[in-house]
């Protein structure tokens, strides 16, 4: 709800907790959060709308990461066995590019459950595009906008022929075929 107030909110890491502000309209939003917290003082901006359509895409068993690092917020939000990374440009200063995708030919075949690739498209829905990266251990998206990118990783997966496979793919595409399974 706060952005729909705000657009912009400021964080402040204290040693009691992170403590997010904001000043719209004679307003002063101030929210407290606490938990697992490792304490380095630090101050950033964030555009809220980009911060809600990240944590929009949280399920109830997802935990919350957040650190700075250099002039960009690396966020994450993870379970045991899976973790969806993003990169949300401070205000202001703007977020590194990803390296150009390269595409090639399909070289192996990937099995996983429907459920868990539609829980990582839907961690990446902010994205139009995804890089799909598939190694012996793992398969990754990730993808960037304007301000922000984000990947998700899984390794439960079964690989059959060569490793090391990668393309890039509309997520819209992507969505509508597993709406098909």
């Amino acid at each position: 709800c706060l952005r729909d107030v705000v657009h912009e909110l400021t964080f402040h890491a204290t040693r009691d907790g992170l403590i997010a502000h904001a000043r719209a309209g004679g307003v002063l939003l101030c929210a407290r959060f606490h938990g697992e917290y490792t304490y380095y003082p630090s101050s950033f901006g964030l555009s809220a709308d980009e911060l809600a359509r990240l944590l929009r895409t949280a399920t109830p068993n997802q935990a919350v990461a957040m650190r700075v690092e250099g002039t960009d917020l690396k966020f994450e939000l993870f379970t045991d066995t899976c973790t969806s990374r993003f990169t949300i440009a401070t205000l202001y200063v703007p977020t590194p590019s990803l390296a150009p995708a390269a595409t090639s030919e399909p070289r192996c075949t990937v099995q996983l459950r429907t459920d868990r690739l539609r829980s990582m498209l839907r961690d990446l829905r902010h994205l139009e595009r995804v890089a799909i990266e598939v190694t012996t251990e793992h398969l990754m998206l990730y993808g960037r906008t304007d301000n922000s990118d984000g990947e998700a990783i899984t390794s439960e997966i079964t690989t059959e022929g060569a490793p090391d496979v990668f393309g890039v793919y509309p997520v819209g595409y992507l969505l509508h075929f597993l709406k098909s399974q």
